[in-house]
């Protein structure tokens, strides 16, 4: 592997590191700084180009800011700046990585999966694995800038964290904060990796497959469900469609009734939904009513202005990444940001020849995901935002306003 694709993936995993990997994320702007810095030595080295698409980008941001800060009369300026350090993170990794930003990102979490595999696999056959490695070697894997907060910490190795998301039986979390944060990240990879091969059933396809599995994530099941109803749709003809559409729905139907784990589960956390538990259910109903109180700026993500003086830790943590992003910034911000992510894997199924009406299926299986983990606020979702600048097909729309060197 010659340099340039070194610092690529380097780039690459240092996204994602910041967006799901917890030795980044627990005292997160001490690394966040030095990984964008890295991006912009990378980009500006490169000789890549500023759009006129980013700066658009962050104007809507800072127009939905200083409503905020007019509203509040207050300005949480580290909130704001980490806002748009994640943004530009964002951009400036897309640029450097180009057109192969989905093929690199694929084969990333390939790559993870499989290491997973040689942790999750003997843990499963021989608990006392799981607990030589915590005892023997987590501890030397800790981030040097933890610092302890209202959330548990669990021991991991860098790249493989021991957390099956409180459940008795073992999960895999991979490298990520827990095993159904794994599984968004596996389903977009999935998605990247249909349209780009228009199969899943290569190598690759039945690794990222398997990985999901081992999840054992409620969000992670239904989505993966999702996907191959999806998958199925699009690629059959209409005859086979009219046949198997029904029995695909009908046997989801019997597992979500037949396994406990699934359907109890769901059903559970939708009773709690009513009572304002902060499940993912409950956690919709706390932020639809919160929305309300300020729907077209949003509340922000600064403590004191997104829960106003609420003290529980408890009901502060939201855990449904769509609902809490709408009222972090409004319904403006929420579709521009939405339909964006749409518009990216549009782009691209028009790239990769893939049916167009995918894209749809795609955007609904981030609405999957994220209805369960807080994605959308950190940096590799920004990126599904501007994917679509990465693309020949736009490339004449993107025209650049400022130059940063001699593209090397």
């Amino acid at each position: 592997m010659d340099l340039k694709k070194l610092s690529d993936y380097f780039l690459l995993f240092l996204l994602v590191g910041c967006t799901g990997i917890p030795f980044f994320k627990v005292s997160y702007m001490a690394l966040l700084i030095p990984c964008f810095l890295v991006s912009t030595a990378i980009f500006i080295y490169r000789g890549h180009r500023i759009d006129k698409f980013i700066v658009f980008y962050i104007l809507a941001f800072l127009i939905i800011h200083f409503g905020q800060m007019i509203k509040f009369y207050y300005l949480p300026l580290s909130t704001y700046i980490g806002l748009y350090i994640r943004i530009l993170f964002a951009y400036f990794t897309l640029k450097v990585l180009g057109e192969k930003f989905s093929s690199y990102y694929v084969n990333l979490i390939y790559g993870l999966s499989i290491i997973s595999f040689f942790i999750y696999f003997p843990s499963l056959v021989s608990p006392g694995f799981q607990n030589f490695l915590i005892s023997s070697f987590s501890d030397l894997f800790r981030s040097p800038f933890y610092e302890p907060g209202p959330y548990p910490y669990f021991p991991d190795l860098f790249i493989y964290v021991f957390n099956s998301g409180g459940t008795n039986f073992l999960r895999n979390a991979g490298p990520f904060w827990e095993p159904g944060a794994f599984a968004g990240f596996l389903v977009v990879a999935l998605i990247f990796h249909a349209i780009e091969n228009h199969s899943i059933t290569d190598r690759k396809g039945w690794i990222l497959l398997i990985a999901l599995a081992t999840t054992v994530s409620t969000t992670g099941l239904v989505a993966l469900a999702f996907f191959l109803i999806s998958f199925v749709i699009t690629k059959l003809k209409p005859i086979y469609k009219i046949i198997l559409i029904p029995l695909m729905l009908g046997g989801s139907v019997f597992a979500f009734f037949t396994f406990d784990f699934l359907g109890e589960k769901i059903v559970s956390k939708m009773d709690y939904a009513s009572a304002g538990y902060n499940t993912r259910f409950g956690s919709a109903v706390l932020d639809l009513k919160d929305t309300l109180k300020n729907p077209v700026f949003g509340l922000g993500r600064n403590i004191e202005t997104r829960f106003q003086g609420q003290q529980s830790d408890l009901m502060r943590h939201r855990n449904n990444g769509v609902t809490n992003y709408l009222v972090t910034y409004g319904i403006f911000i929420f579709i521009f940001y939405f339909y964006l992510i749409y518009y990216s894997f549009k782009m691209m199924c028009q790239k990769f020849d893939y049916s167009p009406i995918f894209a749809t299926y795609a955007i609904s299986l981030i609405f999957i995901i994220g209805f369960s983990e807080g994605y959308f606020t950190l940096p590799f979702f920004y990126a599904l935002t501007m994917m679509h600048i990465v693309f020949p097909l736009e490339k004449e729309n993107s025209k650049p306003i400022l130059t940063t060197g001699t593209v090397r």
